[in-house]
């Protein structure tokens, strides 16, 4: 999928809608694809006769450390809602690790240790 390219500007007599549409995927498998075989006349109506776009919600593209990382239900939250990619998960620690961040600042240890 290509990314997105920032318009500077946006001419148009319309209104722009943004929907979001939580937990729908789209994909060319159809085979056990709920999404696919739903009754949704609307839905399937306005994406096979108006301007869309899809977009990614998973791995690289919303800052995991591979396209096979699916996360879970906040990570595209977390990159629709700051407007940016962002590490996140285990890409974030690789990263940490990485960069040697993790191993900066000072280490408090407890003074007793009940058992």
């Amino acid at each position: 999928m290509p990314p997105l390219i920032l318009e500077k500007t946006f001419n148009s007599h319309y209104p722009l809608l943004t929907i979001v549409l939580d937990g729908v995927g789209l994909s060319p498998y159809t085979e056990g694809n709920a999404v696919f075989h739903a009754q949704m006349p609307n839905l399937k109506s306005c994406l096979n006769t108006q301007d869309h776009i899809s977009i990614l919600a998973h791995g690289k593209a919303v800052g995991l450390a591979s396209q096979e990382d699916m996360g879970n239900s906040e990570v595209g939250h977390n990159a629709l809602g700051a407007g940016r990619i962002f590490d996140q998960g285990s890409s974030l620690v690789q990263n940490a690790i990485v960069s040697q961040k993790l191993f900066e600042g000072a280490i408090s240890l407890p003074s007793t240790i009940d058992l």
